[in-house]
């Protein structure tokens, strides 16, 4: 009779089951450097077991360094009693953005010939240039334009034969074919 109980007792204890009570989703927010450190979920849930409870982990450990990239980790929480069985509990945690991106100018930045500041620094190189361009005042482009000495490139030549630019004081004026295409004037001498 000995025999039998102590069967059935060890049929019953192989069978205990651990019982935990679960967890809703949950959210934790990055920090400015886009991480967050995984809290210690243990304290949120209530492990039972009708035989001893041998352990109780959390999958990742608390502690473990979580990264925006990851979005979603998936926890697990697992009691594991005395004779081995487990029970288990998955939740995930999802982690939130909210810090806004810095937008920092770089104070090396200049302006060039293809980047202007302001309206005022691009009228004032377009005059520039025509400046430059125009020696007496009226300049039609044709296959006698003298490109090189004005700084034009000679291999763009056919591009320019199409403009006219005309001095029409205190400003130019560029047309094409016969159609204004721009009017512009020196802005130290129009804008005070």
């Amino acid at each position: 009779m000995k025999k039998i109980l102590f069967l059935v007792s060890t049929v019953l204890l192989s069978s205990c089951t651990c019982l935990l009570s679960q967890i809703p989703p949950q959210y934790i927010y990055v920090g400015e450097n886009c991480e967050a450190v995984l809290p210690d979920y243990l304290t949120k849930v209530t492990a039972t077991d009708n035989c001893s409870l041998a352990s109780l982990i959390q999958i990742p450990q608390a502690g473990t360094i979580l990264t925006a990239s990851q979005t979603v980790t998936d926890v697990e929480i697992r009691a594991t009693d005395s004779q081995g069985n487990h029970t288990s509990v998955n939740f995930n945690v999802i982690l939130i953005d909210t810090v806004p991106p810095i937008i920092t100018v770089d104070t090396t930045l200049t302006a060039d010939d293809t980047l202007y500041g302001s309206g005022y620094d691009m009228i004032q190189a377009l005059y520039n240039q025509a400046d430059k361009i125009i020696a007496d005042k009226l300049t039609f482009f044709d296959e006698n334009f003298p490109y090189e000495k004005v700084g034009l490139p000679v291999q763009d030549s056919s591009y320019f034969k199409e403009y006219l630019i005309v001095s029409t004081s205190p400003g130019y004026a560029v047309t094409k074919q016969g159609g204004r295409v721009w009017s512009f004037w020196n802005p130290a001498d129009t804008i005070q």
